[in-house]
């Protein structure tokens, strides 16, 4: 909420470099984003300054790179932007606050590599008309999936609630166990400590709370002042875990114990006494080694001699009031405009001092603190160490955020090893909460050799080669493990990795090996332990020693120019206009603009500097242009095209203060009258900036819009006349009707008008309708439908009328025997009506019982003939069923009967022959005898197949139907006379047994 202060006073940061510990610091905070467009980069082992940040913040950031420190995602605790500069698309909305002390900490998800935890905390709001401070959102955490939009992550989770009752602050650090994370906030209302557990199953919401130090008043509350304000300042944890330092503002700066085993919070101190000078503190941060204390503080605030001043405390001391003793003031400084705030360590080792500096100082800077583990003055405090120069960056109040434990030195072990004997020394420095180590030299062969529990082993490896080392820690908070990559070969030679090199022509190959004892023999012949590449290619470079030793390094070199773009010269546009950007390149691979843009041009509205990172296989170049003004412009609008009826007098203005006018035709009145149809313009020109506007317009000058109703006319009873007014291109219709549309139709006598209108012009026409005529009545009637046979009489009488009828028939009564559509027009002095009728008509039932069967003893016969539901039905027994089944011989017969009549069909059931007959001859001639060769008495045979084979062994004919037979073709030709062969197979319906029969027979033809 540091807004609300900067009435008051002015805070300012500063960054430095520092190469101790750094090597052994974790890759993950290696970019920062803070203030207002401030960067650095640490990969390089040198801070170098960034300007593609998109943070402008007063207070609270955090910043996440991956393992290898490539930047992943930052945040001023309300929105996320990605590695790309972009907000993500679902990053905004996050409770915290860019004016929060502490806005957020990022967290990676343990276990998950694609997911981190935004840890965020709300501003302390000051109510101006109260004078008070009310609650906030407190403390929430969100979670960052990195695998979504196409790998540059978004928000899948947002603002998961913890608590409400949260200061401004927040710290992060590992567990003792090395794999999890402790997330720490303080109370509102109390001297409360939460400790969140962060670890494989996620956040466990229910904190760990402490009770120690500073009580605070809680919120809301009236303070004495505007800086009263006990929420603002930071809260860290010391790298090694062990220790928390909270900043309180105007009232003091706790140091309290920290067990990262349980999350307690204990024994705290206060660094103030009731005799010291009214401070109020805002930074805090502790050296790499944890042994010290860094504070910010502004001295005697309320007095017309206030001083910035940066305290340094030695924690190892043994009591409250040796730790008090030791405070040394590092650097002070009279100013009443500016105030030193946070304090961070970063991954050169050193530690960086944040200022809010005035608008006017240029360049912006930070400060540093070169040996932050150095007790007193030899700190090395540098007040401008990191400097920016573009004109809208500006140091606020706010360094980014990290877990601690970035910044303390990776635990790891030495090794040294000879060539010649294959002996190993290892040396390691257990930490204190080390009970015992186990070696695993990752050499099986050397038997019970291969482990040891020395802090300090020797191995003899059984062969030369390269071995995976583990020394396993055992701690009071479980077992960590840490491994190596060890070679027998004692040289050890590093070329780096494959490297890119822009717009230069050489590049110094080192093979780490200058001031060895060392021989090198490079790909050349050459033999410098270095070597200068001018040429794409591969390198390579293989050392010698006198031990017999030797080691081979490789590196692939590619020199690539530096794709440059010019985009100008700094300029000024007038208002109202845009400059366009271009900074294409040819085959650039990609585009980057300070606005977020990706394409090669852009346009420029307004004031500010604008610059495009080009990118072409990999090398970056980066041009800056200025829009310094934005000067004054005429404005001018001759307004909109118009239509107007000719005649009609049209004024076309420009005038504009301190202009001169050009019209189309040379003119340089402001005023102009134009009097024919045609385009116009005006170039208005500023006398004062020289800035020009111009602006058109057509106008056209139009006709009346004539038209015609027509003649007066009269009407037939129960018609309409259609009234046209149609006119090309009219802009509105009005009748006497109150009607707007082009026609209308007229029902009855009387004066009827329209009023057209296009453009400007307007034009009305009338019409009367005399007299509404008579007109004849006819109805015939619904629909209907009749039985077969009837007669329905269609009457269209009607008194003086005339008939026309579809058929041509001119009488007034119509005689109707068959189905179909009658229509008929009667005409009565001119008037004519129409009426239609449909006559439908019934059919008596009709169905058949189908052809007279045989019937064999113990054999049915099922008649279902096609019948209609609505039919009554009945059999000559009685029954009405529409299916019949027949057991035995006899005379069966169904009567169906509806509306129109009924209708009666027999059949005549007779005995079957019932046992199986294959002919020997048939004669296919067409007479209607023997014309098929069928098997008959087929009454009582299931699973029927019938197959005929030619004299060759040809199927000739083959069927499953009983009832079918051979017509003596084949393939719709006949087939020519002479014996063919049958072969027939069945089932009997009284058993299961497949019979077969083959014979022969004869084609008569």
């Amino acid at each position: 909420m540091m807004r609300y202060i900067l009435s008051l006073i002015i805070l300012l940061f500063s960054f430095s470099k520092q190469q101790l510990f750094a090597q052994n610091f974790q890759k993950e905070a290696n970019i920062w984003y803070f203030g207002n467009y401030l960067g650095i980069d640490f990969n390089s082992g040198t801070p170098v300054p960034l300007n593609n940040g998109q943070l402008h913040t007063i207070e609270g950031v955090a910043t996440i790179c991956d393992a290898n420190g490539g930047l992943l995602f930052y945040t001023d605790g309300i929105s996320i932007w990605n590695k790309v500069h972009q907000v993500m698309p679902n990053g905004t909305g996050l409770f915290g606050d860019p004016s929060s002390t502490q806005s957020a900490v990022i967290v990676p998800k343990i276990g998950d590599p694609a997911r981190y935890y935004v840890f965020t905390v709300d501003a302390v709001q000051f109510v101006p008309p109260t004078g008070t401070f009310t609650p906030t959102k407190g403390l929430n955490y969100s979670v960052v999936n990195m695998t979504l939009d196409n790998g540059k992550g978004d928000v899948e989770i947002k603002n998961v609630p913890l608590t409400q009752n949260s200061l401004e602050k927040i710290t992060a650090v590992k567990h003792c166990n090395n794999k999890d994370i402790w997330v720490l906030a303080h109370d509102t209302a109390s001297n409360g400590y939460y400790a969140y557990l962060v670890n494989a199953t996620g956040v466990n919401t229910t904190p760990i709370i402490s009770h120690t130090g500073t009580v605070l008043p809680g919120l809301p509350r009236t303070p004495t002042t505007r800086i009263d304000s006990s929420f603002l300042g930071y809260m860290k944890a010391s790298p090694n875990g062990k220790k928390i330092a909270t900043a309180f503002w105007n009232v003091n700066v706790d140091v309290s114990d920290f067990d990262n085993a349980t999350g307690i919070v204990s024994n705290s101190i206060s660094l103030f006494q009731p005799t010291d000078p009214h401070y109020l503190s805002y930074g805090v941060e502790f050296s790499p080694n944890s042994d010290l204390l860094y504070t910010t503080v502004w001295r005697d605030a309320t007095s017309a001699f206030s001083k910035n001043e940066l305290h340094q405390y030695d924690i190892t001391l043994g009591s409250p009031a040796a730790i008090r003793a030791s405070r040394q003031i590092i650097s002070g400084l009279f100013n009443p405009g500016e105030i030193y705030a946070a304090l961070q360590i970063a991954p050169d080792g050193k530690m960086y001092m944040a200022q809010n500096l005035s608008p006017l100082t240029s360049p912006t800077y930070i400060s540093s603190i070169s040996s932050p583990n150095v007790y007193g003055s030899g700190c090395n405090f540098t007040n401008s160490a990191i400097q920016w120069s573009q004109s809208n960056q500006k140091s606020t109040f706010g360094l980014p955020t990290f877990i601690q434990s970035y910044f303390y030195p990776v635990d790891s072990f030495t090794h040294t090893v000879s060539c010649q004997t294959l002996t190993g020394t290892f040396n390691y420095t257990p930490a204190s909460n080390v009970v015992s180590v186990k070696w695993i030299f990752g050499d099986p062969a050397s038997g019970a050799n291969n482990i040891s529990t020395q802090n300090n082993a020797v191995h003899i490896f059984s062969a030369p080669g390269n071995y995976t080392v583990q020394l396993v820690k055992f701690t009071n908070c479980g077992t960590d493990t840490l491994q190596k990559q060890v070679s027998t070969d004692a040289i050890n030679i590093n070329l780096g990795n494959d490297t890119l090199v822009c717009g230069a022509t050489s590049l110094l190959l080192n093979s780490s090996g200058v001031g060895s004892t060392n021989t090198f023999l490079w790909q050349d012949g050459s033999t410098n332990p270095t070597f200068t590449a001018t040429a794409s290619g591969l390198y390579w470079v293989q050392a010698s020693n006198s031990a017999g030793c030797m080691k081979r390094d490789s590196i692939n070199v590619t020199f690539k120019p530096m794709p440059v773009y010019n985009l100008g010269a700094d300029a000024a546009i007038c208002a109202g206009d845009s400059l366009t950007l271009d900074a294409t390149v040819a085959n650039a691979t990609s585009y980057l603009w300070n606005t977020g843009a990706a394409t090669p041009t852009i346009k420029a509205f307004q004031v500010g500097i604008f610059w495009c990172d080009v990118n072409k296989d990999g090398c970056v170049f980066r041009d800056s242009l200025a829009i310094t003004a934005v000067k004054p412009a005429p404005v001018v609008n001759l307004g909109n095209d118009i239509t107007v009826c000719q005649g009609v007098p049209v004024t076309l203005n420009a005038t504009n203060p301190n202009a001169t006018y050009l019209w189309q035709d040379g003119t340089t009145n402001p005023v102009y009258t134009p009097i024919t149809s045609g385009l116009y313009w005006v170039e208005a020109s500023n006398t004062i900036s020289g800035c020009k506007k111009r602006d058109s317009i057509n106008v056209l000058f139009t006709a009346a819009p004539v038209f015609t109703l027509g003649p007066d006319a009269a009407i037939c009873a129960g018609d309409s006349l259609t009234l046209n007014a149609s006119v090309s291109n009219a802009t509105s219709y009005l009748w006497n009707t109150g009607a707007t549309a082009a026609t209308i139709k007229a029902f009855q006598a009387g004066l009827y008008w329209c009023e057209v209108s296009k453009g400007s012009c307007s034009y009305r026409d009338s019409l009367i309708i005399t007299a509404v005529k008579p007109s004849p009545v006819i109805n015939l009637g619904a629909d209907k439908t009749v039985c077969e046979g009837v007669i329905v009489t269609l009457d269209a009488t009607y008194p003086n009328a005339t008939y026309l009828w579809q058929d041509g028939n001119t009488n007034p009564i119509y005689p109707v025997s068959k189905p179909g559509t009658y229509i008929v027009k009667l005409d009565l002095n001119g008037c004519k009506k129409t009426d239609t009728v449909v006559i439908n008509y019934n059919l008596k039932p009709k169905f058949t019982l189908g052809p007279d069967q045989l019937i064999c003893p113990g054999n049915t016969i099922t008649l279902n003939p096609v019948t209609d539901p609505l039919w009554q039905l009945q059999w000559q027994d009685g029954t009405s069923n529409p299916v019949y089944t027949i057991t035995k011989t006899g005379n069966y017969a169904l009567t169906a009967t509806n509306t129109c009549g009924s209708t009666t069909d027999d059949i005549i059931i007779s005995k079957g022959l019932c046992t199986i007959f294959i002919p020997n001859a048939f004669t296919p001639n067409g007479d209607g005898k023997n014309d098929l060769f069928k098997v008959f008495g087929t009454e009582l045979v299931t699973d029927f197949n019938l197959k005929i084979f030619n004299r060759y062994g040809q199927i000739v004919f083959e069927t499953s139907d009983k009832n079918k037979g051979w017509d003596g073709k084949l393939n719709g030709t006949n087939s020519p006379g002479g014996g063919f062969i049958y072969l027939l197979s069945f089932k009997e319906s009284s058993s299961t047994e497949l019979k077969v029969v083959k014979g022969t027979f004869i084609l008569i033809r």
